[in-house]
C-alpha cells in the first residue's frame, strides 16, 4: 500500500493513516524507515519535479531495554543505516524522542549532529 494518494487531501489522508496506527510493543524502526523509503523512491522523480519533499516524523520512546549491550547497539546501528539510505531523496526527517534514558538520548543527539553535518 502506498502512502501517496494524490486524489485525497493531504490532511485527511494523514488523519486516516494515523487513525489506523496504534502503539504496540517493540517497533523495528529501521524496517519502518526502509518501508517508507520504498514509497519515496518510487515517487522521487515526481516529488522533485513538483518541488516537494516528504516529511517523515518518527515518535519513539527509544529502546525497550537500554541496559542490554548488544541488542541496543544493533538497534542503533540498523536505524542509523536505514536513515542513511534516505540521503539524496527529497525527504525531511523529524524525530521526537519521548524518553530521558541516557543511552537513547546520547544516540539521538549524536545522530542529529551527524545528520546536520552531512546535510550542510
Amino acid at each position: 500500500m502506498s502512502i501517496f494518494r494524490p486524489t485525497e487531501p493531504d490532511s485527511r489522508r494523514v488523519q486516516k493513516y494515523l487513525g489506523r496506527s496504534r502503539p504496540k510493543g517493540k517497533t523495528p524502526l529501521h524496517e519502518a524507515v526502509l518501508e517508507v523509503r520504498k514509497d519515496i523512491v518510487q515517487q522521487a522523480h515526481q516529488l522533485r519535479a513538483d518541488g516537494m519533499k516528504v516529511t517523515i516524523v518518527i515518535c519513539t520512546d527509544g529502546t525497550n531495554n537500554p541496559a542490554s549491550s548488544d541488542g541496543v547497539w544493533n538497534h542503533y546501528t540498523e536505524l542509523e543505516e536505514a536513515l542513511d539510505k534516505l540521503c539524496g531523496l527529497p525527504v525531511n526527517v523529524v524525530i521526537r524522542l519521548c524518553t530521558d534514558h541516557g543511552y537513547d538520548v546520547e544516540f539521538y543527539n549524536n545522530l542529529d549532529e551527524k545528520m546536520d553535518r552531512e546535510t550542510s
